[in-house]
């Protein structure tokens, strides 16, 4: 293992650790035993199943952004990457789906990340989305003009991934790519050598008709509401009720927070601290963001890991 490797894993701990200390000690660390004696075994088996059929939906989604491979191969793939994506640092498992995909059928690993990064662009579009809709919500009896507005430019920015064909923007980037060829190469002949084989994998991208994109947009819309579904399960298995505009706003924002580019432990850390910083704005109490989020972050780890 290299040094570096060893160096970046010790921070990435350390970080995670960091964070989980600091937001155990606004609170009271006896409430989280008893937020945890809690959960029965019935709660348990229900998550399980809910964790599967959002694989499942991912693995669904996945396709028609790469119709390519098929559907046992993504529901492996994605099922892996899950687990490696919370445990290793600065979401480093997200390079992990062309390896494994290519465990069982031979594809190009540019067109598999671009294709990933499109997908993972959607998602952080309704991520956001949803989060206006929840702010949204909790004004909607001040009949403010720009609930309409919000709502408008919401939908507006959604459908941009339904009228742009990602094929032109991936030809678009290839195209970029190869005109950068000459510069790239001064860097070392392995460089070069990496950078024409993603140039030319992205220009490999198969065509995504309008039909396919509409379906891209239905599955990453039902991936989101069963995720959404999952946390509520889960704050409800643990007692508290949180409304609809509280649900979008906090899951939102430990969603949010997991992506950021902190080298931490996968999103251990971040996701609480974003969790917590959700729900205590829509008035969740400390004690109960911080044992929730706490909570909420070991059973996705466990699910993750499970499958």
């Amino acid at each position: 293992m290299k040094r570096s490797w060893v160096i970046r894993t010790v921070v990435a701990i350390t970080l995670s650790t960091c964070l989980i200390v600091a937001l155990l000690s606004m609170g009271q660390p006896q409430t989280l035993g008893a937020v945890f004696t809690r959960v029965s075994l019935v709660d348990i088996g229900i998550w399980i199943v809910l964790y599967g059929i959002l694989v499942l939906f991912r693995a669904i989604r996945f396709q028609q952004a790469y119709p390519k491979v098929g559907l046992q191969t993504l529901i492996r793939a994605i099922s892996v990457q899950g687990g490696l994506n919370r445990i290793m640092p600065f979401r480093l498992g997200e390079l992990s789906l062309p390896y494994l995909i290519s465990q069982r059928e031979v594809q190009p690993s540019g067109a598999i990340l671009f294709a990933l990064g499109w997908v993972r662009l959607l998602e952080l579009f309704l991520v956001c989305s949803g989060m206006a809709v929840g702010g949204f919500l909790m004004r909607i009896q001040s009949n403010d003009a720009s609930v309409i507005v919000g709502a408008s430019v919401t939908v507006f920015a959604i459908l941009i991934f339904v009228v742009v064909d990602p094929t032109k923007v991936a030809q678009a980037l290839s195209r970029a790519m190869v005109n950068a060829q000459d510069g790239v190469d001064r860097l070392g002949t392995k460089v070069g050598r990496y950078w024409c084989s993603a140039a030319d994998s992205l220009s490999q991208l198969p065509p995504i008709e309008r039909i396919a994109r509409f379906k891209l947009m239905f599955w990453s819309i039902l991936v989101y509401v069963t995720t959404l579904g999952l946390y509520l399960l889960m704050l409800e298995g643990i007692g508290l009720s949180v409304t609809i505009s509280g649900l979008l706003i906090g899951v939102g924002a430990a969603q949010l927070s997991s992506v950021l580019p902190v080298l931490t432990l996968g999103s251990v850390g971040l996701h609480e601290a974003g969790w917590v910083g959700g729900f205590v704005m829509v008035g969740m109490s400390t004690d109960a963001a911080i044992s929730s989020g706490i909570l909420t972050q070991c059973s996705t780890l466990f699910l993750a890991l499970f499958y």
